[in-house]
């Protein structure tokens, strides 16, 4: 009877830390269901053009204060890889280079950053 009573209170703790655990995991987190930056959100002046300058903005608006000064580099980077070298985009090229680079993201082959494929 001890040994049963035991199996079960393991149970029930077992279960009780891995809900505890995947809350946290959700909290503060990026996963599979971070959402791209809409252009509408960016567009600060709604001149239908989205500039560096407010996309850095509006993207830093989604970061706890304490990690805003490791996103900077992180955004522009990604501002870099959507625009190259144009000071601003358009709706429809903005739309066009965040669904490339969603892309690009799913055909990595499931790889994370920094790992190898296998040849």
């Amino acid at each position: 009877m001890k040994l049963r009573t035991m199996l079960a209170s393991l149970l029930v703790v077992g279960v009780l830390a891995t809900g505890v655990y995947s809350q946290e995991k959700k909290e503060g987190k990026r996963g599979p269901g971070f959402q791209p930056l809409k252009f509408e959100e960016g567009d600060a002046n709604k001149d239908g053009k989205l500039t560096k300058d407010e996309y850095c903005a509006a993207s830093l608006k989604r970061f706890p204060e304490e990690k805003k000064e490791k996103a900077k580099e992180w955004i522009e980077r990604g501002w870099k890889r959507m625009a190259g070298d144009k000071a601003e985009l358009t709706k429809d090229e903005y739309d066009a280079a965040v669904k490339k680079m969603q892309e690009e993201r799913k055909n990595r082959g499931g790889k994370k950053r920094g790992e190898k494929k296998e040849a």
